[in-house]
């Protein structure tokens, strides 16, 4: 479910502008992501999924802005 939302988001949008066209985009998105052999792990401490395991810096700032 890495970025999910925004490729639906990026179909509905350009929907308006060129109608049709969103199946496309989808489909090479599907592409794509079948090609893609790295989904990723569940980060505990975190709370949600990342591809790599993140410097501990970031870890940090991401655990200071959520108890804000």
């Amino acid at each position: 479910m890495l970025g999910r939302a925004n490729v639906y988001y990026l179909a509905q949008m350009l929907n308006s502008l060129i109608p049709g066209a969103e199946f496309d985009l989808l489909q090479g998105f599907k592409e794509l992501a079948s090609k893609n052999n790295d989904e990723g792990f569940f980060d505990e401490k975190l709370g949600f999924s990342v591809v790599q395991q993140l410097p501990l810096e970031l870890q940090n700032s991401w655990m200071m802005f959520t108890q804000m």
